[in-house]
């Protein structure tokens, strides 16, 4: 991937975080109810959307990032303890 791919796949993904965040803002901010009675996003958008973050996201970043510091229960656990 070029940088310029990635960064209008990150452009776009960023376009569809702010479409959500209109439209929870239409519906008076009430996470439970969009305007019409609907999902924040269409299908079409939703997989629009996860197959830009799969594209973007590096899952062996992740697991590295994992190794090194846990998962996120195990962070939880060690607060609460």
């Amino acid at each position: 991937m070029t940088i310029n791919n990635n960064s209008s796949k990150h452009q776009r993904i960023t376009e569809l975080f702010d479409l959500c965040r209109q439209r929870y803002l239409e519906a008076g901010g009430n996470p439970h109810k969009s305007v019409d009675c609907q999902q924040w996003m269409s299908e079409a958008e939703k997989q629009e959307f996860l197959q830009l973050g799969q594209q973007l996201i590096d899952p062996q970043k992740i697991a590295d990032y994992q190794q090194q510091n846990g998962s996120w229960r195990d962070q939880i656990k060690s607060i609460q303890s």
